[in-house]
């Protein structure tokens, strides 16, 4: 699978990783309109398939790049082990793009998402210091842990060939984010010049995007409840906070997020 035109967008759930793949699909022709979902090929998936089959279903997109998503954590769990040597592959042989997002804001957002499909969630405090229960193989850890050890191994990756970006600088710096990932993955953007997908307008963005462009796609997102930055100011009591930085603080500050 020698083929760096694959694209692998990693990130924590509920952190932007819907509006990167969108923002590549509608504004660098070279990539394909199609992406394929890695985690599926864990048997714990809802709808799981084998890697052989997403691997042909990747070898039929011919001539453009290939985009991937997952959120498997720096240990590549869920996976299990005749899975991993596959995702190995893959990580090996692609451009990575790793999302990320202020884990505070991500935290609201997750807990609103899952609320939506689970009636037994506790209240916002209680649920940041549940155990993570999204990945079973991942060592014991809370909400927190498990979001600060998964951008802190992701970024720590360097043997990858790999390009991160943050959610806020696709809301404060929209076109030249793009822009770099284009020159990242080598490719150009469209001539007419890049379209900005706005997250208050999603689904109007896309319809008026295939009416214009009948080759453009539909947002691949599971839409954003808000998608504002700062949200969790409204959510996290005091004790929350001092929970928050205990556990990632100093990674929120390597990330300039304590600095802003």
């Amino acid at each position: 699978m020698k083929n760096k035109r694959l694209i692998l967008v990693i990130s924590h759930r509920r952190s932007g990783t819907h509006w990167v793949i969108d923002s590549l699909r509608n504004n660098l022709p070279a990539v394909s309109y199609q992406f394929y979902n890695l985690d599926q090929i864990s048997r714990r998936h809802e709808k799981p398939i084998s890697a052989n089959e997403l691997a042909l279903k990747i070898a039929k997109t011919r001539g453009r790049y290939v985009l991937l998503k997952t959120h498997m954590s720096p240990h590549l769990t869920p996976f299990e082990s005749e899975e991993r040597d596959f995702v190995k592959e893959l990580l090996e042989n692609s451009k990575v793009i790793y999302v990320y997002r202020d884990g505070r804001d991500v935290l609201v957002s997750l807990y609103h998402y899952m609320r939506s499909f689970r009636d037994e969630l506790p209240e916002f405090s209680d649920f940041i210091r549940m155990p993570n229960d999204l990945d079973p193989y991942y060592h014991p850890v809370n909400r927190v842990g498990y979001w600060k050890e998964h951008v802190e191994g992701w970024l720590g990756r360097s043997n990858l060939d790999i390009a991160t970006v943050s959610y806020e600088q696709l809301h404060t710096d929209y076109e030249n984010t793009v822009r770099q990932l284009s020159d990242f993955l080598g490719v150009t953007v469209k001539s007419s010049g890049i379209d900005k997908i706005d997250l208050k307008k999603y689904e109007l963005f896309g319809k008026l995007l295939r009416k214009i462009f009948p080759g453009s796609v539909k947002s691949s997102a599971i839409l954003p409840r808000k998608g504002v930055i700062g949200d969790y100011k409204n959510y996290f009591s005091e004790k929350d906070l001092e929970l928050f930085d205990k556990i990632a603080g100093v990674l929120m500050n390597d990330l300039g997020y304590y600095q802003k």
